[in-house]
């Protein structure tokens, strides 16, 4: 019945869920599940939302004297996607989106991770990509974290496909009709499984969030991160997530040094609302040192307004919490902008 109900949001629609969902193990009771207690999760609708705009605490400033601004972004050339031999490179274009490149036997692999590359529906760009996108070079494979549209964007992942008919969609459980009926080459992944890309090793890890596109599909496909690990180098990609103990599940699923964390910080207020799904600075140190990382970046900020944080609030606020000593031990925090990038030698 809910479908059949004009919408006067354009972008909004019913979606045909996938029959096959009911058969993968993380989903019962009518919905996809978390490893932990998700009922403030599931709690939240329409309602809360609402009341969230209309009546909800405003939390006070997480520091004093808070830019006003969003980031600052450095510009990128398409070469700084290539790099040195023997080098994984880790570029940052903004929110979540996440570059990864590795040059190997004088050949260059591509990951993306999440990419957005316009504007989110209702949410403009408060900064632009680092570089025109047609600049940006072809991917070898997309690695999509859940449904929510500032990770998932469907314009972004036709356009990958189309400068790279080769290249693989990898998506959560539960979209692979939605994959096919868009026209995408895609695999759908279980938490826990593996995929091989060139010489990155794949794997779609847990998350403690929810996922939804449109009015009939709340909680219909899965959600989690990735670990990526190429020669002896651990990346560790952790999509839109709350805190929860399901980082020292993947740590005991890894034996391996993590050598970096992409940790959200963003969106984290108000708390009372955004504490169930979404992990605020403190948080996030926390769950890198739960996965024992050497070093940590903060992505999921400056770019779209979806809390009440303001452009530079949680980085800022990341810094002071660092400055301060309040980061775990052995764990570096590296602070960046859009367009910069890390290089780790293979």
């Amino acid at each position: 019945m809910l479908c059949t109900v004009p919408l006067l949001l354009g972008g909004i629609r019913c979606y045909t869920l996938d029959p096959e969902r009911v058969n993968s193990p993380h989903y019962s009771n009518g919905r996809y599940q978390n490893l932990y207690d998700d009922s403030a999760i599931v709690e939240k609708g329409l309602s809360t939302v609402i009341y969230w705009k209309l009546f909800g605490e405003v939390d006070p400033p997480a520091v004093d004297s808070l830019p006003g601004t969003p980031p600052p972004v450095s510009s990128l050339r398409r070469d700084h996607f290539y790099p040195p031999e023997g080098v994984v490179r880790i570029i940052w274009l903004g929110h979540a989106t996440t570059w990864v490149s590795a040059t190997v036997e004088n050949r260059t692999y591509h990951l993306v991770m999440d990419p957005v590359y316009g504007d989110v529906l209702t949410r403009p760009r408060m900064t632009p990509l680092p570089i025109a996108k047609d600049g940006i070079p072809a991917a070898d494979a997309v690695l999509v974290s859940h449904a929510h549209r500032d990770h998932l964007d469907l314009e972004t992942l036709q356009y990958l496909s189309k400068k790279n008919h080769n290249s693989v969609t990898l998506l959560p459980s539960g979209m692979s009709l939605w994959a096919r009926e868009e026209g995408l080459i895609a695999r759908a992944q279980e938490w826990w499984d593996k995929s091989q890309v060139g010489p990155f090793e794949i794997q779609y890890m847990p998350a403690q969030h929810w996922s939804r596109m449109g009015i009939n599909d709340t909680m219909q496909y899965h959600w989690g991160g990735y670990w990526i690990r190429i020669g002896q180098r651990n990346i560790f990609f952790a999509g839109d997530t709350a805190y929860s103990p399901h980082f020292k599940d993947i740590r005991n699923r890894r034996s391996e040094v993590l050598d970096l964390a992409i940790m959200p910080v963003g969106a984290f207020k108000p708390r009372w609302f955004m504490k169930a799904a979404h992990t605020n600075p403190e948080e996030a140190l926390q769950a890198s040192a739960d996965l024992k990382a050497k070093r940590m970046v903060p992505v999921h900020w400056g770019t779209f307004e979806l809390g009440d944080d303001s452009p530079r609030e949680s980085a800022t606020y990341l810094k002071h919490l660092v400055a301060s000593g309040k980061s775990p031990e052995g764990l570096e925090v590296i602070h960046w902008t859009p367009g910069e990038y890390i290089d780790l030698e293979l």
